[in-house]
């Protein structure tokens, strides 16, 4: 058997570049202790928002529990009486 070491692999320039760029977001968002810094993440998670109309027989509103925290909860209500409800059970 032959010791050869391992080679990268030999890509074309737009996945290399994608790849490299790809892995400096990765490192953006660690800290120097492998922790995640959040502030980064939140700038792309989006949140949707909450419905006060139905969908698919469930209504969503938003609860603040301590807005200094921007401490709140979602709470998803099924609409027990409505159209979707008597279409799938009669």
């Amino acid at each position: 058997m032959s010791q050869n070491p391992k080679a990268s692999p030999n890509l074309p320039w737009i996945p290399r570049l994608l790849m490299t760029f790809l892995a400096f977001l990765v490192d953006l968002t660690r800290r120097p202790n492998i922790t995640v810094n959040r502030r980064l993440f939140n700038l792309f998670d989006f949140k949707a928002p909450a419905s006060k109309k139905p969908n698919n027989g469930v209504a969503t509103s938003d609860i603040k529990v301590d807005p200094s925290r921007n401490l709140w909860f979602r709470l998803y209500t099924p609409e027990t009486h409505g159209e979707h409800f008597r279409a799938k059970f009669g």
